[in-house]
């Protein structure tokens, strides 16, 4: 069997593993949601074994060219994809132990979009107050301001911006219509 043909199958192999790992992650299927602090459970052969073939490949097939002989390329290969792949365990065991954190997730955010309706006046540059309807959960009655500073009257459907101090930054359903 030709080396370069070997070569080009350990890198085609190589890729395959490496975008199912791409596609699937490391974590393992059983794994649960983690809490802040839990380390992540890894899965950690198709990755390796796809970093590996794929730098035997590549060293193998660039190898090659240059003359070295046979046993010399193959053995730089297989040194060259055991290096990277060490590295590469070294690395998805590092970030694994890393606490589980969502970074970009702002607690002020998290009802953007909810429906709501004015159920005390919101004045100009004052507060009133709205009820929340989210599903699966029982209504949700805030303290309110306008996020453009104008005045809601009740019964008026509002969607929330933001919440800042339990106040809800909330604006009028017909403006946010206009702007689709």
């Amino acid at each position: 069997m030709r080396p370069d043909f070997v070569y080009n199958a350990a890198v085609l192999a190589g890729l395959v593993l490496l975008v199912r790992v791409m596609i699937a992650g490391v974590e393992s299927p059983a794994a649960q949601p983690l809490t802040t602090g839990e380390k992540l459970r890894v899965r950690l052969l198709p990755a390796l074994a796809g970093t590996f073939l794929l730098v035997v490949g590549l060293v193998g097939s660039a190898a090659l060219p240059l003359g070295l002989p046979l046993k010399a390329a193959t053995a730089l290969a297989l040194a060259s994809g055991a290096l990277i792949a060490l590295l590469a365990r070294n690395l998805i065991l590092s970030a694994a132990a890393q606490p589980v954190t969502d970074h970009e997730f702002d607690p002020r955010f998290a009802l953007q979009g909810v429906p709501g309706i004015v159920v005390d006046a919101i004045p100009a540059e004052g507060r009133g107050s709205v009820r929340l309807a989210t599903a699966g959960a029982p209504a949700t009655e805030l303290a309110a301001a306008a996020v453009d500073a104008t005045p809601i009257p009740p019964g008026v459907e509002v969607v929330v911006d933001r919440i800042e101090d339990d106040v809800a930054y909330v604006e009028a359903w017909s403006a946010v219509e206009r702007r689709l």
